[in-house]
């Protein structure tokens, strides 16, 4: 998917998990950034995995604990994305697909792929304010998608092997990596996750409530005359609390 831009805002968050009944801190203050900034928001990225799966995982339960159905996560991810299209309505909203978020039509495809091309089959049949796809390429030199390489020096992977600024989530990890070369600046950034804790009840048993070194926030991407300021980041610093540009925001 290619997306251009000149001067504005774009906002880009991964990982949500949502689940039913709960909305995260990092969602929360999500929502409220988008609307102070509405007049500059020109885009907003879902970079993948805002829908779990739990119920429909390849992985076995853990004993019988408790998941909720894929009805009641649709209804979750459709509640938590219309809030982020009602803050800015006139923004695009693209959804690059993530692991998780394949979960959706993968079960379907091989428990009963008889229902090929029925209406519902596809995740974004029930999502469709939001723009499908695998990646976002924005402008010439960025490129967003849901995971890119792996690894603990993720970002600076992407970066250098990618000869472009690399946006990716997938691994809950948040931050910017600057990197110069003789083509000029680029980063590899991560993209945090908008679920709030590693022992939230998506991630609690089969983390065995390990603590991962995981990151609740999201990042804003500014652009003048086409060009990428710094990107930044708005992380969680306590529940109902999110820091953002040297201030902490209760939202």
């Amino acid at each position: 998917m290619k997306y251009d831009i000149d001067n504005g805002m774009v906002f880009i968050f991964s990982d949500a998990h949502y689940w039913p009944d709960y909305i995260s801190t990092a969602h929360r203050g999500l929502v409220h950034l988008i609307k102070k900034y509405r007049s500059q928001t020109k885009a907003v990225i879902c970079n993948g995995d805002a829908f779990d799966g739990a119920s429909i995982s390849r992985f076995p339960s853990l004993g019988w604990e408790q998941k909720p159905s894929v009805k009641k996560e649709l209804e979750a991810v459709s509640d938590r994305l219309d809030e982020i299209v009602k803050a800015a309505p006139a923004a695009q909203h693209f959804w690059p697909c993530g692991n998780h978020d394949a979960r959706f039509e993968t079960k379907i495809a091989n428990s009963a792929h008889e229902y090929a091309e029925v209406q519902g089959v596809h995740l974004k049949d029930h999502i469709p304010k939001w723009v499908p796809c695998w990646r976002v390429d924005i402008n010439e030199d960025i490129v967003v998608r849901h995971r890119e390489a792996g690894g603990e020096h993720a970002d600076w992977n992407n970066v250098v092997k990618g000869g472009k600024t690399i946006i990716t989530g997938h691994d809950h990890r948040i931050g910017v990596v600057p990197y110069e070369s003789y083509s000029g600046l680029r980063y590899g950034v991560r993209t945090g996750m908008l679920a709030d804790d590693a022992l939230d009840s998506q991630f609690r048993n089969y983390l065995e409530a390990k603590a991962p070194n995981w990151h609740s926030g999201f990042v804003v991407l500014t652009f003048i005359d086409g060009q990428l300021l710094m990107p930044e980041i708005a992380r969680k610093w306590v529940d109902g609390v999110i820091e953002f540009r040297g201030q902490l925001i209760d939202v």
